[in-house]
């Protein structure tokens, strides 16, 4: 049974990651306001959720880390993964790519 602990564990590290990131993303992306430059190098310069592709792409990315830190089995949605894939990773992975992509170069 050590094995069931060491899982959780594991998950909670993985989830702990994930909200940081997801954390600084919406502090350095909305809150922490920058001087805005011609080549824009900050996020908060990038990002404004008001044109569509950021909004898609704050939708994107928000949506990615929320599959990743495991919410939809919450609410009983669970992509599982054919036997020896990750193709639902490999899913949310690209989507948030897609979204960040679309933040920074739209």
């Amino acid at each position: 049974m050590a094995t069931d602990k060491d899982e959780k564990g594991a998950w909670l590290v993985v989830r702990g990651i994930i909200l940081l990131v997801v954390g600084l993303f919406t502090y350095y992306g909305f809150f922490n306001q920058q001087p805005c430059d011609i080549d824009a190098i900050y996020l908060s310069c990038r990002l404004n959720p008001f044109t569509a592709f950021d909004l898609i792409g704050c939708v994107l990315f928000y949506a990615g880390s929320l599959v990743l830190m495991g919410v939809p089995k919450l609410f009983g949605i669970e992509p599982f993964n054919p036997t020896g894939s990750s193709l639902w990773n490999i899913v949310t992975f690209v989507g948030m790519a897609i979204g960040l992509v679309l933040i920074w170069n739209l």
